[in-house]
C-alpha cells in the first residue's frame, strides 16, 4: 500500500511568491504535496476540505492576517503545524507569533533551501508522547529526557499559559514561557502543579539561552518549588486561624524546627553527620563519603573531591530514585550504584538525607553492605 504524502499549504497574497515557492518546492514532490492560497479565507477553505500537515503563512494579508489565521488553525486544526513568514520582522511580532502557537518565524527574503530543510524536519514522523501532569511530576519527565540524552521539545500547557523546554542531547538548552525565556522560564514552568504536555522527539532547539547543567537546574527548580509551596501553606494557615492543628501537622512543625532550628540544633545535627561520616570511613572498602540534603546542600564529607558537584548529584539521583519508586509502587529507595564496578559509587538514603559513598578499587561490595548495615544499626542504637 502506498504511503499517503504529507501536504503543506502556502498562504500569501503575492501570487508570484506562492507560485515560485510551489515550483521550487516541487523537487520534493516524493515527500509532500503543495497547495497554495492567496488569502486567509482561501486557506481556511483548503483546510476544511483536506488534511494539511503544515501551513506556511505570510503575516500581512488583506482579509485575515497571518496571526489571526494562526489562531484559527490552532483552534480548528490543532494537529496542523504553522510557520509564519514576513518582510516586516520585529521582536514583538516574533513573540506574538510564538505566543499564538507558531513553530517557526522566518523573515523575507529567505533561501529556498533553508525553508526546504525546515519543512522536511517538521513533517517527518517523530516519536514522542503526550499526557497530563498529575501523578507524574514534570521533574520526572525532564529527568527522563536528560538521562535518555534525547533531543526534543517538551510543550507544557496550563490553563491559558504555554511553556516549552528544549533539550539537545540530554541537556536543557532553552525554555520559553509566555514572554519569558531562559532559566527564568524554566523555573516558572517547573513550578506548575498540573497541566498537559506533549514531547516532540527530534525537534532541534531554535536557540540556546541556558548553559547551566541540568542536574543543577532540577535541584534549584525543586528548591524554589518547595519554598513556594511552604510560603503558600503559611498564607493559607494565616487565612484560616480557627483551623485545628492535626497531629500530622504537629509532627511536620517539629521536624521543621529540627531542620532549621536554633544554633544548638544545627550544631548537634552537624556533629551527628560528621560522626556518621567518620564511622563509615572506618569500613575498609570506603574511600570517601558525602552527606547531602534533598536540596543538594552538603552537610558533611570525608575524603571527597568536587564537593558541591557530588552533593548535587547525590541529592538529584536520590530524589529521582525516590520518585521512580513512588511512581511504580516499588517501595522506598534502597541504593543506587553508578560508575565503574567494583570501583564505583553508591547513593543511599538515611533519615531525610542522601549519602554518596566512593568505593575503593576491587572493593568487596557485599562485605561493604554488611559493614554499612552494622554501622548504621549501631548509630541508631546510640552505640556509634
Amino acid at each position: 500500500m502506498t504511503k499517503e504524502l504529507k501536504k503543506i499549504l502556502i498562504v500569501d497574497d503575492e501570487e508570484t511568491l506562492t507560485w515560485s515557492m510551489a515550483k521550487s518546492l516541487s523537487r520534493d514532490r516524493d515527500k509532500y504535496g503543495v497547495e497554495i492560497a492567496n488569502n486567509g479565507r482561501e486557506a481556511l477553505d483548503v483546510l476544511s476540505k483536506m488534511p494539511i500537515d503544515l501551513v506556511i503563512s505570510d503575516i500581512r494579508m488583506p482579509d485575515i492576517n497571518g496571526l489571526d489565521l494562526l489562531v484559527r488553525v490552532k483552534r480548528d486544526f490543532p494537529k496542523t503545524k504553522v510557520i509564519i513568514m514576513t518582510a516586516y520582522g520585529s521582536s514583538d511580532v516574533q513573540k506574538e507569533a510564538s505566543k499564538r502557537g507558531s513553530l517557526h518565524y522566518i523573515e523575507k527574503p529567505f533561501e529556498i533551501n533553508e525553508i526546504r530543510k525546515l519543512i522536511l524536519d517538521l513533517i517527518k514522523e517523530k516519536r514522542g508522547f503526550e499526557g497530563k501532569l498529575f501523578d507524574l511530576q514534570l521533574t520526572d519527565i525532564v529527568q527522563m529526557n536528560c538521562l535518555g540524552r534525547v533531543t526534543t521539545s517538551l510543550v507544557i500547557t496550563k490553563d491559558t499559559h504555554r511553556g516549552v523546554i528544549y533539550f539537545n542531547d540530554g541537556e536543557v538548552v532553552h525554555a520559553e514561557c509566555d514572554d519569558i525565556v531562559g532559566e527564568k522560564a524554566f523555573y516558572t514552568i517547573l513550578g506548575w502543579q498540573e497541566g498537559k504536555f506533549v514531547s516532540n522527539i527530534g525537534v532541534v532547539p531554535p536557540r540556546e539561552t541556558i548553559s547551566s547543567a541540568w542536574e543543577h537546574l532540577l535541584v534549584e527548580g525543586m528548591k524554589r518549588k518547595d519554598e513556594g509551596g511552604a510560603a503558600s501553606s503559611e498564607i493559607e494557615k494565616a487565612e484560616k486561624p480557627g483551623r485545628k492543628e492535626t497531629p500530622a501537622s504537629q509532627v511536620d512543625r517539629a521536624f521543621d524546627h529540627l531542620e532549621g532550628g536554633g544554633e544548638k540544633e544545627k550544631r548537634e545535627k552537624a556533629d551527628l553527620f560528621h560522626r556518621i561520616c567518620k564511622l563509615i570511613m572506618k569500613i575498609p572498602e570506603c574511600e570517601g563519603i558525602i552527606v547531602a540534603s534533598k536540596t543538594g546542600k552538603v552537610e558533611a564529607f570525608e575524603s571527597m573531591a568536587e564537593i558541591e558537584e557530588e552533593g548535587v548529584l547525590a541529592a538529584f539521583l536520590g530524589l529521582f530514585g525516590d520518585r521512580v519508586g513512588n511512581l511504580f509502587r516499588m517501595g522506598k529507595l534502597n541504593r543506587i550504584l553508578y560508575g565503574d564496578v567494583p570501583q564505583g559509587k553508591m547513593i543511599f538514603k538515611h533519615g531525610s538525607n542522601y549519602y554518596g559513598v566512593a568505593l575503593k578499587k576491587e572493593a568487596q561490595f557485599n562485605r561493604f553492605l554488611d559493614s554499612l548495615k552494622k554501622t548504621l544499626d549501631s548509630i541508631a542504637q546510640g552505640k556509634g
